[in-house]
């Protein structure tokens, strides 16, 4: 018999439904850079409201991103493993 610990870590998987919205999302995610390049300046806007929810400025500088909740998974990572950080 699986441990509690084992049991809640397979409740915690996603679903068929979680699966293919993420896949959705990181489709459209990936198809962002070009889809930017050669978009009008208030296309790009509607498309960065796509990933970014807030910007958090202080003093001039960006102090904080908050990124949608589809675009999350995708940037998180980023903030757990810097790219200057060579170590990880």
């Amino acid at each position: 018999m699986a441990s509690l610990s084992v049991q809640a870590a397979i409740a915690q998987l996603p679903d068929g439904y979680r699966i293919r919205a993420f896949d959705a999302y990181r489709a459209r995610l990936l198809s962002l850079p070009a889809a930017i390049a050669s978009a009008s300046p208030s296309r790009r806007e509607e498309l960065c409201r796509i990933v970014v929810g807030q910007v958090v400025v202080n003093d001039r500088g960006v102090e904080d991103i908050v990124w949608t909740p589809p675009a999350r998974p995708f940037f998180e990572k980023q903030r757990e493993y810097p790219q200057a950080d060579s170590n990880r």
